[in-house]
């Protein structure tokens, strides 16, 4: 089953609930399971100082096969909008109220399969064995953008800091559970030292759903 993401941006004049209006007459329309995701601010962005997220909505749809879901228009900014496909791996399984989702690039000195192959094998299971931040995390699942599938909505070319290779997620009881994960002595001399081996900092978006 392919698993599709959207990051969406509302055109000038729109707003992000004229792009839910449009998402829900799509998805009465559609066959495929589709899921709104609204954004919700993290201060500073992301608790690991990601830049402010820049997009107003995010799709997740679970399709049969891999297709091209509609632009929306004229709710969105197709020049601002990109679509992207995934493949998932639990890492802890399990979901709480507070979902974070961080969107980052590889490492140039990685290939895909090797930034996928860390990711999986080395830092996931790393940050399980973290104790003062996995004991407040409640589910954490990773996907890896396939190549060639991450597209500007307009067609146009995809600049460099929107070349997103992965997306992970984690799931935590609330913010301060969030917090106290991110400020943990394990997570700052551990966890975030190992993150510099398979990201390229300076270019990752984190966001919030509730």
């Amino acid at each position: 089953m392919s698993v599709l993401y959207e990051l969406l941006t509302a055109a000038d004049g729109a707003s992000a609930d004229d792009v839910a209006t449009a998402l829900a007459a799509f998805r009465h329309d559609a066959g495929d399971a589709l899921t709104r995701h609204d954004v919700v601010p993290i201060g500073g962005g992301g608790p690991r100082g990601e830049s402010t997220f820049p997009f107003d909505v995010v799709v997740e749809a679970f399709a049969e096969r891999p297709h091209d879901l509609p632009a929306y228009a004229p709710a969105i900014d197709a020049a601002r909008s990109f679509r992207f496909e995934v493949d998932e791996t639990a890492i802890r399984e399990g979901s709480a109220p507070l979902r974070l989702v961080i969107l980052s690039k590889r490492n140039a000195a990685m290939d895909p399969d090797r930034f996928r192959a860390y990711l999986q094998g080395t830092h996931g299971p790393l940050t399980l064995a973290t104790e003062d931040y996995a004991r407040h995390l409640r589910g954490y699942r990773q996907s890896y953008i396939r190549p060639g599938t991450l597209r500007r909505l307009d067609g146009g070319e995809v600049p460099f800091e929107r070349q997103f290779d992965g997306v992970v997620q984690f799931w935590f009881d609330d913010r301060d559970g969030m917090m106290a994960a991110y400020s943990s002595p394990g997570y700052r001399g551990i966890m975030n030292p190992d993150e510099e081996v398979f990201i390229t900092r300076g270019y990752s978006l984190a966001f919030a759903t509730a």
